[in-house]
């Protein structure tokens, strides 16, 4: 995943996952603090692994991945769900982990549940296998460690027998949601009067100039870092071995990134590249800034208010302000906040801004256009999981066919 040093921080800051120091459960009083499962896209339970820390560690996801390799031949691609995904693929390059797997892996963040080549597939597995065994919680609790995981192995066991009897059903609920979402993509391609290889032509610009953006800003938060660094050198304030290993890996970061700019600029013509100054000088980016700065200081302040109301006792009785919203953390915010609303915002740049920016029809059309494309691809899936299922049906029935004719014979 192409993610800046930025994002990965919000990320970091905002997941409660992400947080190893975060405790959910005292290792004072317990032995186990949690259970972590690797399923797959059934939601099938392929490995689970007892936590003895407070926190969620990621040496747990480490060693799930690891185990499941064991058993995949060398040649097999797989796709990672995960809601920290890109936190751990960042710990994988930065220390080397998983280094013999990494090139048979592509990570994604299941909150966004639009990754190409995962089709529909949301990563909730999880989140119903956790839903399934919660009410195990309270006799685990008092139990002893050997039927703690006779009883967990045991639920396993039995919710992947009950999957398994239902995967026909499975396969046709998946089958109906693709083709209930696939016809509102296909509506929304229609409505907007757009035609795809414009869509694709936008999308693919859109793609190009946001990743030199990222670039750029890595690049100057790498910049700042090393001049931090050569700061904190003159004054001799740290270590001096530790800091010039810190500012030769800068120089090598700063050097890379750098070159990946290079190779990004190259790939646009000059209409591009005119394209790309126009975006970062646009008063539209500038003004949605500023908006938002001053939404945040309104909004900020009238739960000041509130909160100053309430304690003088003229709010109503049980009244409950808001929480602050902090200036330098709006990535904790949800994806479907208000905040991220810019309504009422135009640009007088006199329509110079580029379609996939601007245009609200192209801006549609690109997501009508992403999900159909998802919607395609999960009846790829579906079509060579039901093909599957069917080979293995029909081995199965001859296998029981060739038995009850050996005993009728005996």
């Amino acid at each position: 995943m192409r993610i800046t040093t930025s994002v990965l921080k919000g990320c970091n800051e905002s997941f409660t996952a992400a947080d190893e120091r975060c405790q959910k459960a005292s290792t004072q009083f317990f032995s186990d603090t949690g259970v972590m499962a690797l399923l797959c896209r059934y939601d099938h339970v392929i490995y689970h692994a007892n936590m003895t820390s407070a926190g969620e560690k990621q040496h747990y996801a480490l060693a799930l991945v690891k185990a499941l390799f064991g058993h995949l031949p060398s040649s097999i691609h797989i796709g990672l769900l995960y809601d920290i995904g890109c936190q751990l693929e960042q710990s994988c390059r930065k220390w080397g982990f998983l280094k013999s797997f990494l090139p048979c892996i592509s990570f994604a963040i299941s909150v966004f549940h639009a990754f190409e080549g995962f089709g529909l597939s949301d990563g909730e597995g999880c989140e119903h296998f956790w839903s399934s065994i919660k009410g195990l919680i309270p006799s685990l609790q008092v139990s002893g460690y050997h039927q703690h995981l006779f009883v967990i192995d045991f639920q396993v066991h039995h919710l992947d027998m009950k999957s398994l009897t239902g995967l026909g059903n499975w396969l046709l609920h998946h089958w109906n949601h693709c083709q209930e979402k696939k016809g509102a993509a296909s509506k929304g391609l229609r409505r907007c009067g757009v035609d795809i290889p414009t869509l694709q032509a936008q999308w693919e610009a859109q793609n190009t100039v946001i990743q030199i953006m990222e670039t750029q800003k890595s690049l100057e938060n790498y910049e700042a870092r090393l001049a931090g660094l050569e700061k904190d050198l003159l004054h001799g304030i740290a270590d001096m071995t530790n800091l010039n290993i810190e500012i030769v890996e800068c120089h090598k970061k700063i050097m890379s990134f750098k070159e990946a700019l290079q190779r990004q600029r190259t790939t646009l013509v000059l209409n591009g590249l005119a394209e790309l100054a126009k975006i970062q000088n646009s008063s539209y980016l500038q003004r949605l800034q500023n908006h938002t700065e001053a939404s945040i200081n309104t909004y900020n302040n009238l739960c000041l208010q509130m909160v100053d109301l309430i304690q003088k006792g003229k709010a109503p009785q049980g009244s409950i302000a808001p929480l602050l919203i902090p200036r330098d953390s709006l990535f904790k915010l949800d994806v479907d906040d208000d905040i991220w609303q810019d309504i009422g915002l135009r640009d007088d740049s006199g329509g110079l801004l580029p379609p996939w920016l601007a245009d609200e029809k192209v801006c549609s059309g690109i997501r009508s256009l992403l999900e159909l494309r998802r919607c395609e691809e999960e009846e790829r899936h579906l079509m060579q999981e039901r093909q599957a299922l069917i080979e293995w049906f029909t081995e199965e029935w001859g296998h029981i066919q060739k038995t009850i004719g050996g005993a009728g014979e005996g």
